[in-house]
């Protein structure tokens, strides 16, 4: 007779219970992987990113947000210094990324009042009128839940748009929004 059938019920029940409760951690790119093909796959990627929670960051724990909230989370990502301006540095360095590689606009169409920073209100107008947010509002709805953003997270860790990202993709998505 095995160790495991000489405990008595209640605590095999509770080992059990205990540990189909575990949250999976995600910390490794084996984590994501879950079909084990070395490489993950938009459901994958969709639940690793709920599971982890990233969305409450963007969404100050509700669901699902507005098109000025996504801006807002935007915005708040590129301002790495956190002072509520983006310098040409600061909007250069993701914007692309947000945008799946169709935003072309340059940081200066952006700066308005051509004082080399980007303020929330110039940030806001353009963002907003660029109809950014239906890129990642897949329903239509005007709103984007947490799954709609983890879809759009998906295609931006997916650097070469094969439709699946790879452990370097998942480490350079990790490390460019200071996931850990």
């Amino acid at each position: 007779m095995t160790t495991i059938a000489r405990l008595p019920s209640g605590i095999l029940l509770m080992i059990i219970v205990t540990s189909c409760a575990a949250p999976k951690r995600y910390v490794a790119f084996a984590d994501w992987d879950a079909s084990r093909n070395s490489t993950v796959e938009r459901n994958e990627f969709v639940q690793g990113y709920t599971a982890l929670s990233y969305f409450d960051e963007w969404s100050d724990h509700k669901s699902p947000i507005t098109y000025a909230e996504m801006a807002n989370g935007v915005f708040s990502s590129l301002d790495y210094n956190d002072d509520f301006m983006l310098t040409s540095d600061e909007f250069s360095s993701q914007i692309n990324l947000f945008y799946f590689g169709l935003f072309h606009d340059r940081f200066e169409a952006w700066d308005d009042d051509r004082d080399k920073r980007v303020g929330r209100a110039e940030f806001d107008r353009h963002i907003l009128a660029s109809k950014f947010a239906l890129t990642w509002d897949t329903n239509g709805d005007k709103l984007i839940s947490e799954r709609e953003m983890a879809g759009g997270m998906f295609y931006v860790s997916d650097a070469n748009s094969d439709g699946k990202v790879t452990d370097t993709e998942l480490y350079e998505w990790k490390e460019s929004r200071e996931i850990r």
